[in-house]
């Protein structure tokens, strides 16, 4: 019976460890289903997925909040404090900190504005990763790139 007790507490100790490093999202759209196969939300029309500090919206996305990723598409706005990136689509992995935009990408700050075909942007590590035709723009001065690799906290180019 003690051994029982203590596997319980240790199975209790591991939920409320796990569910609280990885927040469960705030989900909102005009159309919500689920999808019992697949495990996923399937959301449509003005969609919203929201957790700690970011913000991700696209007009259609799937979610799936077991494995905190995301696929959205429809004009794509991902958000993170005063940082935002567009795109056509996006993929986010919550547990490898990782989006990745394509189609159109635009980052806007304070400072800079930077498209590209492509984006991976981690936010753990704060690095932008902009591939394919890549526009940096600062004040009145303009730098292309292939690639570019640029930390959004302090606002440079690696």
């Amino acid at each position: 019976m003690k051994k029982l007790k203590i596997y319980c507490l240790l199975l209790l100790l591991i939920f409320i460890t796990t569910s609280s490093v990885y927040a469960k999202p705030t989900i909102t759209s005009d159309r919500k289903t689920f999808d019992i196969a697949s495990g996923q939300y399937l959301l449509e029309g003005n969609v919203s997925v929201s957790t700690n500090s970011r913000v991700i919206k696209a007009g259609k996305a799937r979610v799936n909040v077991i494995s905190l990723e995301v696929w959205g598409t429809d004009g794509v706005e991902v958000t993170q404090n005063d940082l935002s990136f567009y795109g056509d689509q996006v993929y986010v992995n919550g547990k490898s900190s990782l989006a990745q935009i394509d189609g159109g990408v635009k980052l806007e700050t304070n400072y800079t504005t930077i498209t590209a075909n492509q984006v991976d942007y981690n936010w753990k590590t704060k690095i932008a990763t902009f591939h394919g035709n890549v526009t940096f723009t600062e004040g009145n001065t303009t730098s292309y790139f292939s690639v570019l690799q640029y930390n959004v906290e302090t606002n440079t180019i690696i």
